[in-house]
């Protein structure tokens, strides 16, 4: 009779655990055998000792039939109970009974073997109990590569990247998994340079990839649709083009770039589909903006006879909320209803999100009432449906009440509330939201700390938000964006030129939203020059179109500096027609500069796609009164009484002590009227009496 002995000094063996052997498979220390009077290593002689795989050594026992018998029921009840423990507490995903297996491994002596450790510590890290992990790996007195992997793991779970680093520079010796775990730690920590320089490290040492090393890098790597198809020919060359899960990959990587011929190239390439394949291409066709196709392919799909998950059906109802269709979703609805899909929460929250896109919040907020449990997605929904529709106040209602329901909230979360806060200019409930950030740990997160930025600069605080733009380890495309458009509205037109180089320098690539940031920022700082330089080599040095917004800017920033003629001239040479926007603001400049005939000509053009707008009429006559012409001006405010024109009312508001004070321009009696009027003779008082003092200080 044999038995197997797996002993500590198995670093070289290729697989961390063993399943299906029958035979006796005794992880064990020599030590741990001697206290319970077995030693089976002093029982098999030298000459007798086989190395199988440098690892596995084979026994032959020199004893009686009843102590080997003895050796083999102690090896089995241990070693596959122990792994069957494991395996549960995996499933289990309980703590309590992790820890409960670990203190039998230790009560047994097996959490000093390395492959007991490695399991252990694996569990603690799928649990997120990240000291626990290292201080069972720690115990094992030897290390192979499976603990040095699972460390390095463990570590880049927990976002301690820089310390998985210097791990990684300690190891004897790297694997592939070596090199994946630390390239997927530098992408989530937005570290794309370290990243690509990692890569370029990886190919020069001969480590071959793996289809995990593009699929890490597709997910999370890939910045723009050239750098997807390098990465695309990459696997092509590696000889990974049949490989399901890449493909899959590569479709739903062209389809966030909005490139759905490439996408449809890889899903028609496929030797194969799954439903995660028609899923994807489903999805890259709604992301690109061509919902209709999507719907096609999930008729195709049902009747290749793939059966839809809870993901095709969020898509489809995705599909009809952004097509306005009633009749498909409705029918999509029913769908859900039929298969029970409406107890997933992925599916509830897109048909509550496809309702208010309807205009049926009623529909939304009675799916909401229905369901049993709502978790945080749910409330996501419906607080971003009644933020989309203007009503903020009841989304902030919404999002106290999932508070108070202990749900956690998300980066979504906090991205709809704090656009709410920034909408109703609520500086004290925004700090509020900041702190809270800061509480759950979400403020380094690229949605909430773009969404904070966004907050600060739309309440006036640019100060807080360029700090937070400062102590962000990383940024995004939209970082920069929303830190560039907010110093724009504020004034801080040199800020958003420095910005917009040091972002080029960086090699950011910048898009549509950028240049119409920097051209807003020209525009309100007067800089004519800066700005119509920045329109001429957008489409030559960037590679970016311009659209109508980015004439628009053009003409703003053209308009204000009173050229007038060169803004007229760049609405006649724009391939769009231009909007009752642009005509609107280069009518303003006209009544600055009293220019009767292209005040004319644009008052005109805006009645045209305006007539009941009041702004062409108002700014006419008041050209009109400014050069005496008494009898335009007459038949102009007839005309706005026969047409029934009625004037834009301004107003504005003030939030104090929870409580929102608005200012009507044409009403007579405010709030707190009384005090707001001696407030005024106070201050025209004081003015009164500094031009006095000027006046006496010049004559003197």
């Amino acid at each position: 009779m044999v038995a197997i002995y797996l002993c500590r000094q198995f670093e070289n063996f290729p697989y961390p655990v063993f399943y299906g052997l029958k035979w006796v498979t005794l992880l064990a220390e020599e030590e741990q055998l001697a206290r319970r009077g077995l030693s089976p290593l002093s029982l098999a002689s030298s000459r007798q000792r086989q190395n199988v795989n440098g690892s596995l050594y084979l026994f032959p026992i020199k004893e009686t039939k009843a102590a080997t018998k003895k050796i083999i029921y102690y090896g089995e009840d241990i070693i596959q109970n122990c792994v069957s423990l494991i395996n549960q507490s995996l499933s289990s995903n309980c703590l309590a009974f992790a820890q409960s297996v670990h203190s039998r491994l230790i009560r047994l002596g097996l959490s000093t073997a390395t492959f007991f450790g490695n399991q252990i510590s694996s569990l603690y890290y799928s649990l997120g109990e990240f000291d626990d992990g290292f201080k069972a790996i720690n115990d094992a007195p030897k290390w192979n590569i499976f603990s040095w992997n699972i460390l390095l793991g463990g570590l880049v779970q927990n976002g301690e990247v820089e310390s998985a680093q210097k791990v990684f520079g300690e190891m004897p010796q790297q694997d592939v998994v070596s090199w994946n775990s630390l390239l997927s730690g530098l992408f989530m920590q937005g570290e794309h340079a370290a990243a690509l320089t990692l890569i370029t490290e990886m190919w020069e040492r001969g480590v071959r990839p793996t289809g995990f090393t593009f699929s890490i890098i597709i997910s999370v790597g890939v910045s723009n649709i050239w750098h997807g198809k390098q990465v695309h020919a990459n696997i092509l060359r590696n000889c990974l083009h049949d490989n399901l899960i890449l493909n899959n990959a590569l479709i739903c990587m062209y389809g966030r770039f909005s490139n759905v011929s490439y996408a449809f190239h890889s899903f028609y390439g496929m030797g194969k589909w799954d439903v995660v394949s028609w899923n994807a291409i489903m999805y890259a066709c709604v992301r690109s903006g061509k919902p209709e196709q999507a719907l096609t392919l999930y008729q195709r799909m049902r009747a290749t006879g793939f059966i839809h998950d809870h993901f095709s059906i969020s898509t489809m109802v995705v599909a009809c909320a952004n097509l306005l269709d009633t009749t498909a979703g409705n029918e999509i609805f029913g769908v859900c209803i039929k298969t029970g899909f409406l107890s997933n929460s992925v599916v509830c929250s897109s048909i509550i999100d496809m309702f208010a896109k309807f205009n049926r919040l009623e529909d939304s907020i009675q799916l909401f009432e229905e369901m049993p449990q709502r978790d945080i997605a749910i409330f996501n929904s419906i607080i971003s449906s009644f933020a989309r529709l203007g009503f903020v106040e009841d989304a902030l209602s919404f999002f106290t009440y999932a508070m108070r329901e202990n749900n956690k909230p998300t980066e979504f979360t906090f991205g709809s509330v704090l656009g709410c806060v920034a909408w109703i200019v609520s500086m004290e409930q925004g700090r509020q939201l900041h702190s809270l950030a800061l509480k759950v740990g979400l403020e380094a997160d690229f949605v909430v700390s773009n969404s904070l930025m966004d907050m600060y600069a739309k309440t006036g605080n640019i100060d807080c938000a360029m700090k937070i733009f400062a102590n962000m380890h990383s940024r995004d495309l939209v970082s920069w964006n929303t830190m560039i458009i907010g110093c724009s509205r504020n004034g801080e037109a040199s800020m958003a030129l420095h910005l917009f180089k040091e972002m080029c320098s960086k090699k950011v690539l910048p898009d549509k939203i950028t240049f119409f940031a920097v051209l807003l920022a020209c525009s309100n700082g007067g800089l004519v020059n800066e700005g119509s330089q920045l329109f001429s080599c957008m489409e030559v040095e960037h590679g970016v179109i311009p659209d109508i917004e980015h004439y628009t800017c053009m003409v703003d920033m053209l308009s204000r500096a009173g050229r007038l003629k060169q803004a007229m001239e760049v609405i006649k040479s724009m391939p769009y027609e231009p909007s009752a926007l642009m005509w609107g603001l280069l009518l303003r400049a006209c009544r600055l500069h009293a220019d009767i005939a292209i005040t004319q000509q644009v008052a005109e053009s805006m009645v045209a796609l305006e007539p009941l707008e009041s702004l062409p009429y108002v700014v006419l006559a008041q050209v009109y009164a400014m050069k005496c012409h008494w009898e335009n001006v007459v038949r102009l405010r007839r005309m706005i009484k026969e047409r029934g024109v009625k004037e834009v009312v301004g107003c504005s508001w003030i939030i104090m002590k929870n409580k929102v004070a608005v200012f009507r321009e044409d009403s007579m009696v405010l709030p707190g009227g009384e005090a707001v009027y001696n407030t005024l003779r106070l201050l025209w008082w004081d003015i009164q009496e500094m031009d006095y003092r000027n006046q006496k200080s010049t004559c003197m």
